[in-house]
């Protein structure tokens, strides 16, 4: 966790304890703050019409972060072990089955929505990719998650093959500190 800063006062002594505090402490946690970067590499089919949260099935990278996980494995969840703000960016990559339609993501903290991207299809024969990018303040008992929704009628297939894996996924980084 990051020190608390220290406001020195005058003829107060320099410990040892002091500086590693102040100094050491802090350069080590810069130099590895909380990230994290889940990966959707195994296809997802989705119904539209509803939205739903997105199953994320590898963790690339976790540092300061519990991971929340379904019966199956899935990583459904993230709660920040350090309270700050973060960068967290979110991006999908799949097919609709017919054109004309739309493919929404949403970052939400909580349940509630903290930045939305939205895609619209114009051709079922191209993938499309949607993202989403939002800065927000974190406490140790705050839940980041991701959803997705495919207009209705529509059924999305997403990171169904090697292209659409490499193009979803689920990253965040500490940012700094809040007061």
């Amino acid at each position: 966790m990051l020190p608390a800063l220290k406001t020195w006062q005058s003829r107060e002594q320099v410990t040892a304890a002091k500086l590693n505090e102040q100094v050491r402490d802090v350069q080590a946690w810069l130099q590895n703050p909380p990230l994290f970067q889940l990966v959707r590499d195994e296809a997802l089919t989705v119904t539209g019409g509803t939205v739903g949260q997105v199953p994320w099935n590898s963790a690339a990278l976790s540092n300061g972060f519990t991971l929340q996980k379904d019966s199956a494995g899935n990583i459904t969840g993230l709660l920040p072990k350090a309270a700050g703000r973060y960068k967290i960016h979110a991006q999908l990559c799949g097919k609709l089955s017919a054109a004309g339609g739309h493919f929404c993501i949403y970052i939400r903290v909580n349940g509630v929505e903290k930045g939305m991207g939205v895609a619209s299809v114009e051709s079922a024969a191209f993938m499309d990719s949607v993202m989403c990018t939002a800065i927000v303040d974190l406490k140790t008992t705050d839940v980041v998650t991701v959803h997705q929704y495919v207009s209705s009628g529509r059924t999305g297939y997403i990171t169904n093959t090697a292209e659409q894996q490499l193009a979803s996924s689920f990253l965040g980084y500490w940012i700094g500190a809040t007061t």
